[in-house]
């Protein structure tokens, strides 16, 4: 949650209104998958529209801010998102759809309750702690530029290119991690032992 929870504090600090949201994320899943809200988002008012705005979601985050009350695509500086909205027992949900090679694919589903921080702490705990979650079992780490999409899945490295193909790769060796994390992903490695974490990943 820390670069959600440091955006709500710049924006806290700029003047905007928001409210925080939790988002149940079914990436890779279908839509209608019952998954727990373990994602932030923020709904920031700009100027009288609502606004989605998330810079926390790895390797499909957003490049630029939703528009919440529309329903037609909306072009980011990378791929168009859309809004879709459908009706609950309790009110409205929307699932956040992107367009990916012509289809559009559910990346996650959200309501309008807002939520403090305390509220992301369990999900926090739990996703830091559990041996089930793939942030303690796993390396993910992604970065978007104005082209392109990288995404590094343990020792899977992805370059999605915007309007074409996607290269995929399979690391051979601590140096490619390394290579990988301070060139593509501009993670500063001084402090890791990337051989450590290499060998972990091969084990």
């Amino acid at each position: 949650y820390e670069q959600n929870l440091l955006l709500a504090d710049i924006l806290s600090q700029l003047g905007f209104t928001f409210d925080r949201l939790a988002a149940r994320v079914v990436w890779g899943l279908p839509e209608d998958e019952v998954r727990a809200r373990t994602h932030m988002l923020l709904l920031v008012d700009v100027e009288g529209t609502r606004r989605v705005v998330d810079v926390g979601f790895g390797g499909m985050m957003l490049t630029g801010t939703l528009v919440l009350d529309t329903a037609e695509p909306q072009q980011t500086p990378l791929e168009p998102f859309c809004l879709v909205q459908r009706p609950t027992p309790t009110g409205v949900e929307y699932i956040q759809q992107a367009l990916v090679n012509d289809e559009w694919l559910p990346i996650y589903r959200f309501d309008l309750h807002p939520q403090l921080p305390v509220d992301y702490v369990p999900t926090n705990w739990y996703l830091s702690t559990s041996p089930d979650s793939h942030f303690v079992t796993g390396l993910l780490a992604a970065r978007a530029e104005s082209d392109r999409r990288y995404a590094l899945r343990d020792l899977r490295f992805t370059v999605h290119h915007f309007g074409g193909d996607s290269q995929r790769r399979m690391l051979a060796s601590a140096g490619e991690l390394r290579e990988v994390l301070e060139e593509h992903l501009h993670i500063a490695t001084g402090g890791i032992d990337v051989d450590d974490v290499y060998a972990r990943l091969t084990s």
